[in-house]
């Protein structure tokens, strides 16, 4: 199963939910320490430049012309917001994909694959093993949840996923994250970091929700 679940016709988002709360029940049942964090991206849809996005569909292996059609679309946009005098003048649309585009949805997806994949490559060193597989990384749309066994490995992975989005121009929403740590079936106070700003700590009791579903909700 692949870390990425979205824009699809399966239930993707709910396996990966159900991926969760079993690697939470694992780490109860076991007693095993493990470190979550629920990340959520600032406004990823408007706001990824348009180089950012041209550089990562070459690198994945457009073709010229494949390439040369999607950057026809977006260089040298604009927009314009109608009032109650006119239109204002035309704004330039230099980041952001196009809102009710088909496009779209494909084309954050191939951005978040960039951001995605320096996490994915520490699985073995860096990652939670449920039934024989390592996971380090889930991903809603344009929220994250990253799993590791210690807190060292655990910040390590917030670390590369911070220098990978901010390589692509993304940038994440600490206040609006949430982070868990368990050790012997208790919450622990653990402090961690997002870009050197703190992430809100899941205690006893709490949960954080995904497309409408909670988890983390009993960790006692």
């Amino acid at each position: 199963m692949g870390p990425e679940r979205k824009f699809t016709p399966t239930e993707g988002c709910l396996e990966h939910n159900f991926m969760l709360q079993e690697v939470l029940d694992d780490a109860r049942r076991n007693s095993k320490q493990t470190c979550i964090a629920w990340l959520d991206l600032a406004n990823a849809f408007p706001s990824i430049p348009h180089q950012s996005l041209f550089y990562i569909l070459q690198k994945i292996g457009l073709t010229e012309q494949q390439l040369s059609l999607i950057q026809d679309l977006y260089t040298g946009s604009t927009t314009a917001i109608r009032h109650s005098s006119g239109l204002t003048n035309p704004i330039p649309f230099n980041a952001g994909v196009r809102q009710g585009c088909p496009l779209s949805p494909l084309l954050l997806n191939l951005a978040m694959e960039m951001l995605i994949r320096p996490v994915l490559a520490q699985v073995n060193t860096a990652g939670y093993s449920l039934r024989n597989t390592r996971i380090n990384i889930l991903a809603y749309a344009d929220d994250l949840c990253i799993l590791a066994r210690t807190p060292q490995e655990f910040q390590l992975l917030l670390n590369t996923l911070q220098e990978a989005a901010q390589w692509i121009g993304l940038t994440f929403k600490p206040s609006k994250c949430g982070s868990l740590h368990m050790l012997k079936n208790k919450a622990q106070k653990t402090k961690f970091f997002l870009n050197k700003s703190p992430i809100p700590i899941l205690d006893e009791g709490d949960s954080s929700q995904h497309l409408g579903v909670p988890t983390g909700a009993r960790v006692d």
